[in-house]
């Protein structure tokens, strides 16, 4: 038997409309500064090891997880949190296509 991949293994670029912040990888400096956001390398590697690979990614991630990780406290938490939420505010609301 073969273990079904974790949906925080990788990052599935679809054509299903989701916002396009959510395919933003956590390995690209370029594009993490290219999108204002501030995360320290060494927070960048944690998440990375815990298995996130996109912004997308943490969307779902509780604060309570992420505390759980190195170098990750309350207020790195909060942050990321605050991170996602300004992308989703920001994101036009996905309309189907027929």
């Amino acid at each position: 038997h073969s273990k079904p991949l974790s949906p925080k293994v990788i990052c599935y670029i679809t054509n299903s409309p989701h916002p396009t912040w959510m395919d933003i990888r956590l390995d690209d400096p370029d594009g993490l500064a290219r999108n204002h956001i501030p995360l320290q390398p060494v927070v960048l590697m944690s998440l990375l090891g815990a298995g996130y690979r996109c912004l997308g990614d943490l969307r779902w991630a509780a604060g309570r997880e992420l505390m759980n990780l190195h170098y990750v406290g309350f207020k790195l938490a909060v942050q990321i949190r605050a991170v996602v939420r300004r992308f989703e505010g920001d994101a036009p609301e996905a309309t189907p296509r027929y």
